[in-house]
């Protein structure tokens, strides 16, 4: 374990960090005090840890009266680690993945969500999610694809179905991508996510593209059930509405505060196919 320790350290973690993700690693989901109690260490460093570690993207957070904690796996941390330093400490990388295939752990209870801080935390959590596709991937989002370009790739030379549902215009060079979009001028400045892989795995994220990004992951059945829903209802009611026009919505509404916006964004997709196929009528 201090082998693990000092190699750890080399990567900008404090030994008190090193030795808390260690802890997590062996037992996940569990809270400051319970740490404090296994390390025999101040409560106080222990809570300083992981709000670090938390922010480093080392360690996922399930919310509550009582914080609950998980480490990243190590093999995709140390990865994380290796990208961000290069060769650096590339030898050290090495060794870590050697000492963590060691390493027994101790199963706790699962946890059913867990909380992600920060913009490049949910592009490496996304990206880990699109690598592990075998099937369908339903995507919800108006951010940039270009950020995930190996995964698409990947995914398509799997084989892997992606269905893509936007709010807003979106140009992509997938041309393997099944993308459903409202047509709607571009937000720049908040952003967002909903991705299902093989119906057993949801990420939601939002923030805002010049601040601070936080989103959640779960494979609780109920929860991803919900999202894949959520984005097939998009696609379905855009759908809908361009076979059998934008005056269908008026018979069907509910008549809810969420509603206006809901409806009055298809709305506005349906009208925006309507004139694009004007245009492309009157070009031919």
């Amino acid at each position: 374990m201090e082998k693990v320790v000092d190699e750890l350290q080399k990567f900008n973690l404090s030994k008190i960090e090193a030795t808390v993700y260690l802890t997590l690693v062996r037992y996940s989901g569990l809270n400051g005090s319970q740490i404090s109690k296994l390390l025999n260490a101040n409560r106080g460093s222990v809570y300083s840890a992981l709000n670090s570690l938390y922010d480093k993207g080392a360690v996922y957070l399930m919310p509550g009266e009582k914080k609950v904690y998980k480490a990243k796996k190590p093999e995709i941390f140390i990865e994380n680690l290796k990208n961000k330093y290069i060769e650096d400490y590339k030898n050290s990388a090495e060794v870590l993945k050697d000492e963590f295939s060691k390493f027994e752990s101790v199963k706790t209870q699962e946890q059913e969500y867990w909380n992600i801080k920060g913009q490049n935390n949910f592009i490496l959590k996304a990206k880990e999610l699109l690598f592990s596709a075998q099937e369908e991937i339903y995507i919800n989002t108006n951010y940039n694809l270009r950020a995930f370009s190996e995964e698409f790739k990947e995914l398509n030379s799997r084989g892997v179905k992606i269905i893509m549902f936007s709010p807003e215009k979106i140009e992509t060079e997938f041309k393997f991508i099944e993308l459903y979009s409202l047509g709607q001028e571009p937000d720049v400045i908040n952003k967002k996510m909903m991705l299902v892989v093989d119906d057993s795995v949801a990420l939601i994220m939002s923030g805002k593209a010049t601040g601070e990004f936080i989103g959640t992951f779960t494979s609780n059945k109920y929860l991803v059930e919900i999202v894949s829903e959520h984005i097939h209802y998009d696609i379905y009611m855009l759908k809908i509405g361009q076979k059998f026009g934008s005056s269908l919505f008026k018979d069907i509404k509910l008549k809810t505060h969420h509603e206006e916006n809901f409806i009055n964004k298809i709305i506005d997709g349906v009208k925006n196919a309507e004139k694009n196929k004007k245009k492309l009528k009157l070009k031919k």
